[in-house]
Parts: C-alpha cells; structure tokens; sequence
C-alpha cells in the first residue's frame, strides 16, 4: 500500500508530515535495534529540509510526493523555473527535441564558441540545397515526357528518376527530347542515332556519401535531404541507389559499422564525406574536417581494415576540407602549412585501360564516370577526327588526365594538351615517356598546365600557320571562359569537335561558332549517364565554304 505524506497549501510539509516521512523511513532501523542510527538520521533528515525546504524529497519515497514539492504561488499554482539556456550550446541541434542540454566545449575562446555553435547548428537545421533538375530546360522534357511513375523505394527519384524505368523506355525519351531540342532551336547538322550505353545501371565510378551523425546513430545520404531524420539508436541507413555498383554499397557498409562503435565516435563527428574512385581498381577517400593524432590513428585502422577486404581497394586516402564544403572534392585553397592530403596506404594512382593503353591517374584527378562509355567515346571521337592532311597536329584542350591526346596520338604528327590540373598533365607526361619506352608510334606530344582562356591560346600553343589543326575541346559543364570560342577560330582550324556535358550550353556555344564561320557537320548523343536526364553530346564543326 503507497503512503502520501499530507502538505500544506504552500507545499511546505507540516509538522504530522514530517513525522510520518520519519517513521516510514527509520522503522526497519528500529525493528533492527538501530535506536541510536534512527536518532542520528532523524536529526540529519531535519537539517537539510531546513536547508532545501520545499524541494527536498526523502530518497525512498521521492517517487510518492515529487509533483506536490513543486514551489507554488500564493493562490497555489506551480511556479515553473526558466530554462537555463545561458552557457550552453547545441553541438547537435537534432538533440534538441529530446531535451539534452549540451555543455560548451572545453577549452574554446568566446568567439570561437558562438561560430562553432553557428555552424553546428547550420550543419543540422539548414537544409541542402541542390539545384532541381526541373530548373534545366532538357532534364524537364525528358521527365514531362516519362510514363507513370513505377512504385519502386530502391530508386533516388532526385538523383537517377530514369533508372526505375527499363532501359528501351530510358533511351526512347531521350531520342525524341534531344531531337526536339534540336529542331526547336533551329541548329544545323546531321543528328546521329544515340549511342546507349553497354552498361546502363551499376556503372557509376565516381560514388560519394555525405556523412550525417547524431552522437548514437548515423546516416550515409547523398547529400539532398531536405531535412533530416536519423534511424533509432545505435543503427545506421546507408542510401542505395540503382546506378552505382554493389561493391561500393558493401564498402560503404563496412567502414558505417565502425563508424558507429563509440570508439571512432570523435571521428565520425569530424567526416564530411566518404568517397570511392573506380577505374576497376579501387580507392577510397575520407573527406574529414578536422585533423589529430587520435582521428588519424583511427583512420589508419580503418585503411588496414580496407586493405584486407575481397574488394580491389589498391588505396585510402585522407582528404583535408575544414570548411565542410557541399562539394565532396572542394578545391579551395588552405592556409599555407596545412595538409591536404595524405595516404593511408596503397599505390598513388589507379590504372585505366582504354584501347590497350594504361593510364595511371590520381584519385583526385577528373576522369568520366561511365568507363564502359569511355571506350565508345573515343573510338566515335577517332572517326570524328580523322585528318584529311598529312602532317597535321591535334589540340586538345581541357585534357586532363591526356585521355584524348594518347587515344589520337598515332594519327597525327603533333599533340598539345593544355588544362589547369597539374596532376592530370603531369599523368600525362609520365605516359609520354612510358609509352616512348615500348615503342608506340606517337610523333611528338607535349602538355602544359593552365588555365584556359583567351591568352591561353596565344601564350601556349604554337603558331597556328605551321600546319593544318584539329582542335578538340572537352570543358566543364558550364562551358568555356569567354573569349576562348573566338580565339580558336582565329587559328582556323579544319574540324573543331566540341564536347559538352550539359545540353543547355550547346545553343549559346553554336551563336559563337556560327559568328565566327564554324557550323556543326554532325552531331553525336551518347547516353553517358544512364538512369538521369542528361546526355553527353560530341559536335562536329567545320568551317562554312
């Protein structure tokens, strides 16, 4: 039977209460014979409800009476005490809604503290922006164009929303949006029939996951959730999706299971992202925010975990990023004297294969991320410039890594690759000599690292006279710098082959061409990037007779 001490209307305990908390608690001590321990701890018990009044609750029973102890006003309401929000800041905002205070963290200045808890907070109330794909004219047909939308959860509707349909359906939607775009537009050319990708689902090289957690359970997302919802305590949720291959999704596994154990808590806390590089050798990269001696010790265990897993890792890296930028290889500076990078274990590049040559790259060098397509790419690419002239020299522009300058090498006289990655060129420069060594038939290469611009042209390649040009240009998805269309027509080459990655700059770039007396002969779609609503697309320009 449960006992409820009487109180008075203030909540202070009347002389009968206190009598009765008494005997209930210091009753078995005298069933014991302890006359002497009752006295003493009635006398103790006394003085500190002198001391607490209207809070003190006897140990035993605290559970009886808590909510009567509360302090009331004069006409008997409970007086609620202000939270105590002073001196306290969210290190995770998501454990707000739980009510766990979190103290400051030690040993930080004032200042520091407020903008390390403004960036705290942003890292968990701020959503992710990411540009829609409804926001490009071309993604927008091909989706407007889809059918019904099959019920499938294994799909990032965001990110791939064609790989849930099949494939036939896939290409279909891209033939007709590409060659309405076309026409639309008015643009000249013959328009080849699309080349569909040998491998349309599992080909993704290139795979990252932004790492979200919460102190028990952590999230490996894409990096586009809106808001953030964290599985149960101690799990973890890895997001899947249908254009990456499997080996990438049990890595990613692997290295969350650690992640989890409270012992690489600190690092967990400090990772951006996770990312995996495939060229059919595999290197994994651990984008970390900040560095010490214990969070480098824990990831050299996880570099020896990877080491000895069935999967081809030949290497892991560390890569340095303390302004937890939302690009998963932001190329920002660092102050002088900071790291960033450094190797766990393994080679220093990864080998590729394309038409029997090897390339060696680094992991952070730029390559396409369907290799299958690659090998389709530069075999269109051969036929596209093939010279009518003999000696003739080939321009390669935005190079990178010298995909297209070894694959064209043997049919020209002249290569000169130009592009700002100082470790693509430097790759391929290393292939000059090791190519030389077994004999190849070359002729003479040379590549230069640099920005691309119109001063470029002039500074870095040779006169234009000397011989008759092939000018190739791969850029960046927002296409080239302003004056660089117009230099290249100065040099007035025979064939221009214009690569883009996005289908919205082909217009602008073909008024520029078309100023300068450059018109498309043909043009090429490839379905690089199967399950998403994009293609990459190779023009043919030559100058108008």
């Amino acid at each position: 039977m449960k006992h409820k001490p009487p109180t008075t209307t203030k909540g202070v305990y009347s002389k009968e209460a206190l009598l009765f908390c008494i005997l209930i608690e210091f009753i078995p001590l005298m069933m014991r014979g302890g006359m002497r321990s009752m006295t003493r701890g009635a006398i103790r018990m006394l003085h500190m409800r002198r001391m607490q009044r209207a809070t003190y609750s006897v140990s035993l029973h605290s559970h009886y009476y808590k909510d009567s102890m509360k302090k009331r006003d004069s006409q008997g309401k409970k007086i609620r005490s202000p939270k105590k929000t002073e001196g306290n800041v969210p290190f995770y905002v998501a454990l707000r809604s739980k009510g766990k205070p979190v103290k400051k963290k030690a040993g930080m200045q004032p200042a520091k503290q407020e903008r390390y808890a403004e960036e705290e907070q942003s890292r968990f109330q701020k959503p992710i922006k990411r540009k829609s794909m409804l926001d490009d004219g071309f993604s927008r047909s091909i989706l407007l164009a889809l059918p019904e939308r099959p019920d499938n959860d294994t799909v990032h509707h965001g990110l791939e929303p064609l790989a849930e349909y099949p494939y036939m359906t896939e290409q279909m939607v891209k033939v007709s949006a590409f060659t309405e775009f076309w026409t639309k537009h008015g643009l000249q050319g013959e328009i080849l029939p699309l080349i569909p990708s040998p491998k349309p689902r599992a080909y993704r090289a290139t795979t990252r996951r932004k790492v979200f957690f919460n102190s028990h359970s952590l999230m490996l997302g894409f990096g586009d959730q809106q808001s953030l919802t964290f599985p149960k305590k101690g799990v973890m949720s890895i997001a899947k999706s249908a254009i990456e291959p499997e080996d990438h999704y049990e890595i990613y596994e692997l290295i969350g299971k650690k992640l989890l154990t409270k012992p690489y808590h600190e690092l967990t806390e400090q990772l951006n992202f996770l990312i995996i590089r495939d060229t059919g050798e595999i290197a994994v990269i651990f984008n970390v925010a900040e560095l010490n001696g214990e969070i480098v010790r824990k990831l050299k265990l996880l570099g020896d975990m990877l080491a000895k897993t069935s999967h081809n890792i030949v290497s892991a890296w560390v890569y340095h990023d303390p302004s937890r930028s939302d690009y998963y290889l932001d190329q920002k500076s660092l102050e002088p004297g900071t790291m960033r990078i450094k190797k766990l274990f393994g080679f220093d590049e990864l080998s590729l294969t394309i038409n029997d040559i090897k390339f060696r790259i680094s992991p952070f060098t730029f390559s396409q991320v369907n290799v299958p397509m690659m090998k389709v790419m530069v075999n269109r690419i051969r036929a596209f410039a093939k010279p009518e002239n003999d000696p003739c020299r080939l321009i390669d522009l935005y190079c990178g890594y010298g995909l297209f300058s070894h694959a064209l090498a043997d049919m020209f006289s002249e290569v000169h690759g130009i592009d700002s990655s100082k470790a693509g060129i430097e790759s391929a420069k290393q292939l000059v000599e090791r190519r030389k060594k077994v004999g190849h038939d070359i002729g003479s290469m040379h590549f230069k690292d640099a920005f691309i611009t119109k001063d470029t042209m002039l500074s870095h390649l040779p006169h234009a006279d000397d011989m008759p040009e092939v000018i190739l240009l791969d850029p960046p998805r927002q296409g080239t710098a302003e004056g660089v269309i117009a230099a290249i027509v100065k040099r007035k080459p025979m064939i221009v082959i214009h690569v883009f990655c996005a289908i919205n700059e082909i217009e602008k770039a073909l008024r520029e061409w078309k100023k300068g007396g450059y018109v498309p002969e043909s043009t090429q779609a490839l379905d690089m990037f199967p399950g998403t609503p994009t293609l990459e697309t190779i023009v043919v320009l030559k100058p108008i007779r």
